[in-house]
């Protein structure tokens, strides 16, 4: 069975401007992402059909909410899959904490995905966006970026690698 696993990390927003409420219920927004030295670790293991998801963490997460089931649902219907998956997530990122850990996940489940199947991950992006505003940015490769739009329209921004914050 194939497998991928990943360091899905944490963000922090170094700024964040809300601009403007959207039609969608979005905010239009000017932010800088920055990924951060803080991980889940997603495995995620292909499979003949269905979908299974486990989560190891201390506090209680509905599964049926969680970001990764509906990335998958997403892509189901997009790709038209019939390939499965098993997901196992170990969550060390705060809950509810505006770290992205959700969206991480969901982001580097995408990028198992892509890895998994042959897709690229420019495809996955219109996929990516309807998951949640940060997914994009998780998707991508950057380690910083500007985030506008929703969060989703993603500029270069210089990253900080050594620096510490408190």
């Amino acid at each position: 069975m194939k497998t991928c696993v990943l360091l899905s990390p944490a963000k922090i927003n170094l700024t964040l401007q809300v601009l403007k409420k959207r039609k969608d219920g979005y905010h239009e927004i000017y932010t800088i992402f920055q990924k951060i030295s803080l991980y889940d670790e997603i495995e995620v293991k292909l499979k003949p059909s269905g979908f299974d998801i486990k989560c190891f963490s201390d506090e209680e997460i509905p599964l049926k909410e969680n970001l990764v089931f509906k990335a998958y649902n997403l892509l189901k219907t997009h790709f038209k899959l019939k390939e499965g998956f098993e997901v196992k997530i170990k969550k060390n990122i705060p809950i509810g904490a505006g770290l992205g850990g959700g969206s991480s996940n969901a982001g580097y489940f995408l990028k198992a995905v892509s890895s998994l199947l042959n897709i690229s991950v420019e495809d996955l992006f219109p996929i990516a966006k309807n998951i949640g505003a940060d997914v994009p940015f998780f998707l991508s490769d950057k380690s910083s970026a500007i985030g506008r739009g929703i969060g989703d329209i993603l500029l270069d921004y210089p990253c900080f690698k050594a620096t510490y914050l408190i």
